[in-house]
């Protein structure tokens, strides 16, 4: 028989053991997709989503690890999605009058990569699981989420424009802000959908609603870590506010029990960084 200190310390042993798991697993996630540039990204996401297909379908038949499977299904998921983001072609942006270093090209090009993974989630997890509880794509609580979310995101957006102001142009703001809010909101939902929407809750059933918002906010530092691979370096200034936002975002979403309102803070968010890319004098 085991005493009750060792059965706390065999616990934390196994939680260690399995945020150790997710998060190799979260960097190969990531990074892998990220480093491996043009078509062979396109084949290195094809082919993890074909092992992470076989590993949930063995896992849910396993009698042992079958409370495993949910977590190798959200990793499918997500990897499907962005195959399939990556290897369909989108329309020219030409078509939509921009470009992919305008305001209106980055919310058109956005658009076009959310829609895919979006809707592989959404639609998988729907026809799997019978519900989208498991990925937070639920009305849940929309005072404590989107109510906090907008009220955190407007109180920080009007602190930036208040102390930046003397450093934006107000006309180039004014023409760029409706596509900046589209590419805000269209960012904002791909992010937590990916790293939050498809985890937290799966790794709350296994380890504990603390202990997943931290190994989530972790991930989402992986997360990034890859964007820095593939887009060029992220200002340090930037990279110091990435986790304590993302314990934020991760409180919200399992409180409010709804990825909206971490949606309206995270927007809100993106939103600063447009402006002082797009409308900067």
């Amino acid at each position: 028989m085991y005493t009750s200190k060792q059965v706390g310390r065999i616990i934390i042993a196994k939680k260690l053991s399995l945020s150790a798991l997710f998060l190799v697993a979260t960097s190969l996630f990531f990074l892998g997709d990220h480093l491996d540039p043009g078509r062979d990204r396109i084949v290195t996401t094809a082919i993890s989503a074909i092992l992470l297909l076989g590993l949930t379908i063995l896992i849910h038949r396993s009698t042992r690890f079958h409370e495993y499977w949910e977590v190798a299904f959200a990793f499918f998921c997500g990897s499907f999605g962005l195959f399939l983001a990556w290897s369909t072609p989108s329309a020219p942006l030409s078509n939509f009058g921009g470009s992919s270093d305008t305001p209106q090209g980055v919310a058109v090009l956005k658009f076009f990569e959310l829609l895919p993974v979006a809707l592989t989630i959404v639609i998988l997890t729907r026809i799997v699981q019978g519900s989208l509880a498991p990925i937070y794509v639920q009305k849940g609580n929309i005072k404590s989420g989107i109510g906090l979310g907008l009220l955190l995101g407007i109180i920080i957006l009007v602190i930036y424009l208040a102390i930046s102001w003397s450093s934006i142009d107000p006309n180039k703001m004014v023409s760029a802000l409706p596509w900046l809010i589209t590419f805000a909101i269209l960012n904002a939902f791909f992010e937590e959908l990916l790293i939050r929407g498809l985890f937290l809750r799966r790794y709350s059933t296994l380890l504990g609603r603390l202990w997943a918002v931290v190994l989530s906010t972790l991930c989402y530092g992986l997360f990034f870590l890859g964007v820095q691979a593939a887009v060029g370096p992220i200002p340090f200034s930037a990279l110091v506010v990435i986790l304590p936002l993302g314990l934020i975002y991760a409180f919200i979403m399992q409180n409010s029990d709804s990825i909206w309102g971490s949606v309206s803070l995270h927007a809100a968010i993106d939103l600063i960084f447009l402006i002082g890319v797009f409308a900067s004098v």
